[in-house]
């Protein structure tokens, strides 16, 4: 009896450990952790992307692979309906970057992505 206690409280352990250390797929993968997109503002990212701290490149790839992490895969939100191509993306991504190179700046919310919501009535 004690044997089986102590290799189910060992499990349990290795469980836990496994869960705790385990890699966080909400951790950034292209910006840096000081980024925390849940929480930042259109402001502070603004800041960031003029501060040359972060790309508009790095912004899209994050933000296109949190959609596909929770709104298809893992949670499967279902919350986000259309996304523009991935390929037309990371193409207006670079460019914006290329300007804020040649410090061509059109306004602070230029290269921020954002999402719309629409509200569909149903009959």
């Amino acid at each position: 009896m004690i044997r089986l206690f102590s290799f189910a409280f060992l499990f349990l352990v290795l469980a836990i450990t496994v869960t705790w250390f385990g890699e966080d797929v909400h951790r950034n993968r292209y910006l840096p952790p000081s980024v925390d997109l849940l929480t930042a503002t259109a402001e502070q990212i603004s800041q960031q992307l003029q501060n040359r701290s972060i790309t508009s490149l790095q912004l899209v790839k994050e933000r296109v692979r949190r959609i596909e992490l929770d709104n298809t895969q893992g949670f499967g939100l279902q919350a986000v309906m259309n996304v523009v191509p991935y390929e037309t993306l990371i193409e207006m991504a670079k460019t914006r970057d290329v300007e804020r190179m040649a410090n061509n700046i059109h306004g602070p919310l230029l290269r921020i992505p954002i999402i719309v919501k629409v509200n569909n009535e149903s009959p």
